[in-house]
């Protein structure tokens, strides 16, 4: 199974998945961050990719908005005759479903004799509005479980760890933390899963300052990062 674009063809099973988490307060850097990973992973899969933000409280003005009635068509354009990184606006449970299938469906059902879609680097901003931590929305839970077959990276943020789904927390490839994390609950969390020394770091970093912790029990203290363009 490939796609070919631009002259460049990638084997699907030569994509590896990204699925990374950002915790921080607000006004701490998440957003910073998770943008610049998202454009850093975009830039890295090549020119068929596009990275997507779920723009939950319309806070990416800069970035253009797609209606999420032309989302697959948006999809299904040459990515040198359009942006790289759009947002879109989603306000129910219902239109993160419908977002998901146009997802699956310009991946695995192209339309219109059209090529097979690259891979989507997808931000949520504010995840835990679609989910809670024993439940996702309908739309968010089939990208966590299967978004891998349709070459969706996901790249979560959130203010409150604790409040995290664990079905997207289980599936993590790598998590962010961005200082200021003071909640008891959030830190009883975080304990449960960053080994101490990460976990000491993690409690004295402040604003943009970032933990990374890999899944592979790795942790790594990242530079401030600051956001030139998209």
């Amino acid at each position: 199974m490939e796609y070919d674009r631009h002259g460049v063809v990638t084997k699907a099973r030569e994509y590896r998945r990204l699925v990374a988490l950002v915790y921080g307060q607000t006004g701490s850097g998440k957003t910073v961050l998770a943008r610049a990973l998202l454009m850093e992973r975009v830039k890295a899969l090549g020119p068929a990719a596009v990275g997507v933000i779920v723009d939950t409280l319309q806070e990416h003005v800069d970035v253009p908005a797609i209606a999420p009635e032309t989302f697959e068509n948006f999809l299904g354009l040459d990515s040198r005759r359009g942006p790289r990184i759009v947002r879109v606006l989603l306000d129910t449970d219902d239109d993160f479903e419908q977002f998901s299938t146009d997802l699956e469906n310009s991946y695995t059902a192209p339309t219109d004799g059209r090529k097979r879609r690259g891979p989507v680097v997808l931000m949520i901003d504010e995840v835990s509005y679609w989910s809670s931590p024993n439940k996702s929305t309908i739309g968010l839970s089939r990208l966590i479980r299967y978004g891998r077959h349709w070459q969706v990276d996901l790249i979560g943020v959130a203010r409150r760890p604790a409040e995290t789904s664990r079905e997207l927390s289980s599936q993590s490839t790598a998590l962010y933390i961005v200082g200021g994390i003071v909640e008891p609950r959030d830190l009883a969390y975080m304990r449960q899963i960053l080994p101490p020394a990460a976990m000491t770091i993690s409690e004295s970093i402040g604003r943009f300052h970032y933990l990374k912790y890999s899944t592979d029990g790795t942790y790594t203290l990242l530079p401030p990062v600051k956001i030139l363009g998209h």
